[in-house]
This record gives C-alpha cells, structure tokens and sequence, in this order.
C-alpha cells in the first residue's frame, strides 16, 4: 500500500507547487518498528516546516496548536502573496 500512495503522490505534486509533507507511520504489521505516536508525527511535521525544537513542547496539546497555527501562517501568506500578485497583473 505504501508505493501506491508514494506513487499516486508523485502523480498529483504537481497540484501542489508549494510543497508536500511525508510521514512514515511505521504500520501496524510491525515490519518497520512500532507505529509512530502523534506527538513523533506532529514534531516531524513542525521539524519540516522550519520550526526549531526549542519552540517544540512535549505536550501533545501544545503540538497540535503550534502545527495549527504553522498552518494558518502558511496559508495566509500563500494566499495574500497570490492576491498580491493579482493585483499587479
């Protein structure tokens, strides 16, 4: 199953100009080690978008809320820096 979602990802990148996250859930067959918890996933997440480890908490809570927020930020300035370039066109 996994190279039929890597493969169908490389198929579709290029919706996606801005960039994709990948994340090795480490399965439930045991074939690559325990699965992965949420709080691993959330700070490879945070790790890939630039967030530095200090600003990382060992709280789940405060992960998903500092990922959110990452997020938004994200969105926000693709969005205006789009708007932005429509306004000169």
């Amino acid at each position: 199953m996994t190279s039929l979602a890597v493969h169908w990802a490389h198929l579709i990148a290029g919706r996606f100009p801005d960039g994709q996250l990948y994340l090795n859930l480490r399965g439930p067959l045991g074939l690559s080690g325990t699965p992965i918890s949420v709080a691993e996933a959330l700070r490879g997440f945070l790790e890939a978008l630039g967030v530095p480890a200090q600003q990382m908490s060992a709280e789940r809570g405060a992960l998903i809320a500092l990922y959110r927020t990452e997020m938004l930020v994200g969105a926000w300035s693709c969005w205006t820096t789009r708007a932005t370039r429509n306004v000169g066109a």
